[in-house]
């Protein structure tokens, strides 16, 4: 595969990636382990970082070219912070995220990376991708997806106690006061998670 081969696969996968984020995009998740939780946001401005590639246009305009197919190969570049390969493994990885909201994957809190240091991260049970997550700026309580890697063994740089099952993923949209659709859950029973979590989710699905 030549090198402009390598770049039309990236474009291609981001193009086609957004229709998939399009679908995560406006809801809000909510993640119970072990019986502590948190929330989280996918946002329009996300998207790009969670591509690995450079842009000259900014992440809000990048996605929405993105979602049309009308962003372009020369409005993405690569360098030493942005490798071409890296970008490859992240954008072929796109097509996965909706699995971050409807499996029982781990969640690993206080990670620290060779680049990065993540209040949280998800990952999948081979742990071969990873969604660091941070933040968002202005909130308290609201995490935003920041970084999207293809690294495997990732338990062995978190702490074992750690690291947490997911017992139940939730969702709700940006007009809903309440969590009120489940996406994932175990055996664990929902009407006995601690009330700082109930208050926050629509109590009528225990009837459905």
């Amino acid at each position: 595969m030549t090198h402009q081969d390598k770049v039309k696969l990236v474009r291609d996968n981001i193009v086609l990636g957004a229709v998939v984020y399009k679908e995560l995009v406006g809801k809000y998740y909510l993640y119970v382990f072990e019986n502590g939780f948190l929330e989280m946001y996918f946002g329009t401005d996300n998207y790009m970082h969670l591509t690995g590639v450079g842009s000259r246009v900014n992440s809000k305009q990048f996605y929405e070219l993105a979602k049309e197919h009308k962003l372009q190969e020369k409005q993405i570049f690569f360098s030493s912070r942005f490798p071409l390969r890296t970008a490859i493994q992240k954008t072929t990885c796109l097509f996965d995220l909706p699995n971050f909201v409807k499996e029982g994957y781990f969640i690993i809190q206080d990670l620290i990376t060779d680049t990065a240091k993540y209040p949280y991260v998800i990952t999948n049970i081979d742990q071969s991708i990873l969604m660091g997550l941070k933040m968002e700026d202005g909130t308290d309580d609201i995490y935003i997806p920041k970084s999207f890697r293809v690294n495997g063994k990732i338990f062995e740089k978190a702490e074992k106690d750690k690291i947490f099952e997911i017992n139940y993923i939730l969702s709700k949209t940006d007009k809903e006061r309440k969590y009120n659709t489940i996406l994932y859950k175990d055996n664990t029973k929902l009407e006995e998670l601690d009330k700082i979590i109930l208050d926050k989710i629509d109590l009528s699905i225990l009837k459905e």
